[in-house]
């Protein structure tokens, strides 16, 4: 099983996984209120301590010593309704429908909220600025209890057919955390007044936790060569007891894997703006980040299915098999274990490492400030989030032990926004839209890029002196995603198929200071 052991090593080291989502994939962009409020169509505009994040160019228009602060407060709901299994599928339907020990019905992730903050502090001395900024580029986490592995689940009476695959497993099945801090200091140098280029550098701090399943199939349901076999030589009681061995939750073998990793990496990003009239603007960026280089402990435990009354059956099908050199001793070692109810570390690591790229991100930015006391903006942004397709796993000698497969695709979003003055008071919105970078093949829990999602933002900023302070409001949009196809890689599970839902509020407050 060493092949099995590899793969399932392989679809569950996850690192970057969450199930937290703000614009696709992983990417938070919450930082600057005035940026927020506005959908992210800021690169044109990009005159605060956001700029930064936004287009460092900008950062030369700002005026003598400035700083501010954003807080965001990220509300996500998810629920997931798992499909048919693969095996009902490919049969046409049979009573082996369902999927593994998963709820038959709508789950929901255990609700959480986030505090994402960011800030920075900027000085213009003329023509050169200079800032330094903090923030979150990617993140969040999700806490997910899917299968009913344990008694009394469903509130029913105890019982190995209806609702227990192993008391043992852990209640949380699914559970992430993902933390990246990015320290950015970031220079501007305006040129004429017209034109302004910036650049700035990124050292980024990640520290990751998660835990997942890995579903390898039951060879007694899916090898139809093997149950053929044994089917041959069941009779009466043994084969019927066969047959009840293929049901959920015991078609296929679950196994448990942690990843605990922290580590750093670098980056820059770099800007220019050019304002051919004292009202129009023209801003772009690009940020580029070099892999992160994470370190840490990897766990993988297996937990062998709690039926006694299928345990001896399945020693005996295991040996008959063994004597006739249909299978080798590791397939052994799992068929005749599969009921056995047996906890086993197959895998434990101190000192597992693994290279995980971010995506380079590129925008173009338009605004206009012609008309009375309105700004209009527009923003176009490409994520090159097809970097995340094949994530090597290394052991202490850095040597590759297994590989993640994603095969992510490249995002695009496009976004309006604008302010408009109502007196002293600054009343901003905006809208975007952006396609999803996961794929069917390899979706799951961990990461639920579900689908297009939409942003709509609303804000307000009041000035008090020499401080103006903005409440925002954001709601995300995302369509329903359902996915009828499993994806299997010799026997392991590479998605989950099923029905994704998720929306998301966020609610903003900032301060910034103009000394």
């Amino acid at each position: 099983m060493k092949r099995a052991s590899s793969l399932l090593t392989a679809h569950c080291l996850i690192l970057l996984a969450t199930t937290t989502i703000f614009a696709a994939g992983v990417d938070l962009t919450g930082v600057g209120a005035r940026a927020t409020a506005m959908s992210g169509s800021y690169r044109a505009v990009a005159d605060d301590w956001s700029a930064m994040y936004w287009n460092p160019a900008g950062l030369a228009y700002t005026k003598g010593l400035g700083a501010g602060l954003s807080v965001d407060f990220i509300m996500p709901r998810a629920t997931f309704q798992v499909g048919n299994s693969h095996y009902y599928n490919i049969t046409g339907g049979n009573a082996s429908k369902l999927f593994s020990a998963a709820y038959p019905v709508d789950r929901a992730a255990e609700p959480q909220n986030f505090v994402v903050p960011s800030g920075g502090i900027t000085y213009n001395f003329g023509n050169l600025a200079f800032g330094v900024g903090v923030w979150a580029p990617f993140g969040l986490g999700a806490k997910w209890d899917l299968l009913q592995t344990a008694k009394n689940n469903l509130g029913r009476v105890p019982g190995i057919i209806d609702d227990e695959y192993n008391p043992a497993y852990p209640k949380y099945e699914y559970e992430s955390d993902m933390q990246l801090i990015d320290i950015h200091p970031t220079l501007s140098y305006k040129i004429n007044q017209k034109l302004s280029v910036g650049v700035g550098v990124s050292y980024v701090m990640a520290d990751i936790s998660i835990r997942q399943p890995a579903y390898l199939q039951n060879p007694y349901l899916y090898n139809q060569q093997l149950y053929q076999l044994i089917a041959s030589v069941s009779e009466g009681g043994a084969l019927s007891m066969l047959n009840m061995m293929r049901q959920p939750p015991f078609d296929h073998l679950i196994n448990d894997v942690q990843m605990t990793a922290s580590g750093n990496g670098y980056g820059a990003n770099f800007g220019i703006m050019f304002k051919p009239t004292e009202n129009l603007s023209v801003g772009a960026s690009l940020q580029y980040y070099s892999e992160l280089d994470l370190a840490g402990s990897y766990k993988e435990t297996t937990y062998f299915a709690d039926a006694p009354p299928y345990d001896a059956l399945s020693r005996a099908a295991a040996d008959s098999l063994l004597n006739y050199n249909v299978i080798n001793s590791e397939q052994y070692l799992v068929l005749s274990n599969f009921y056995s109810g047996q906890v086993v570390t197959r895998t434990d690591i101190d000192d597992a490492k693994a290279k995980v790229p971010l995506p380079m991100k590129l925008g173009i930015g338009v605004s206009y400030s012609g008309f009375e006391k309105l700004l209009l903006a527009v923003d176009f942004t490409y994520t090159q989030w097809s970097a995340w397709d094949v994530i090597p796993i290394l052991n202490s000698a850095g040597a590759v032990t297994s590989e993640l497969v994603e095969n992510w695709k490249d995002t695009f979003l496009i976004g309006f926004g604008f302010e408009y003055g109502v007196g002293i008071a600054k009343l901003r919105g905006g809208v975007s839209t952006e396609t999803r970078a996961a794929v069917d093949e390899t979706m799951s829990l961990s990461i639920p890029d579900t689908n297009l999602r939409t942003k709509v933002n609303l804000g307000l900023a009041i000035p008090l002196g020499p401080v103006a302070v903005s409440l925002n409001y954001e709601k995300i949009f995302i369509a329903d995603r359902t996915i009828t196809a499993w994806s299997y890689t010799d026997a392991i599970a590479g998605n989950m198929a099923g029905t994704y839902t998720m929306n998301v509020n966020n609610l903003m407050i900032g301060l910034d200071y103009n000394f």
